[in-house]
């Protein structure tokens, strides 16, 4: 069954993966190698946390604007 749930909930997962796994990934540097290893890292880590919100924001456009979504989701109007 198709639920408009499931749109709303993929795209609050979108946003919300970059942002832990930026968090976690900073952490757990500074946890197993040390402050100067995770400072080293920042680049790193706000790349892979800008390409995860760039394709966020890419698949959300899609997932609000698509006539197919709406079709699949929330039925057929017209």
């Amino acid at each position: 069954v198709h639920k408009p749930f499931s749109v709303h909930f993929t795209i609050a997962v979108l946003w919300i993966t970059p942002v832990v796994t930026a968090i976690g990934t900073y952490v757990l540097i500074n946890l197993f190698f040390g402050s100067f290893a995770a400072s080293d890292s920042q680049e790193g880590v706000i790349y892979e946390l800008i390409v995860g919100l760039t394709i966020a924001t890419v698949w959300t456009a899609y997932l609000l604007k698509s006539v197919r979504v709406k079709n699949t989701y929330y039925g057929y109007r017209p």
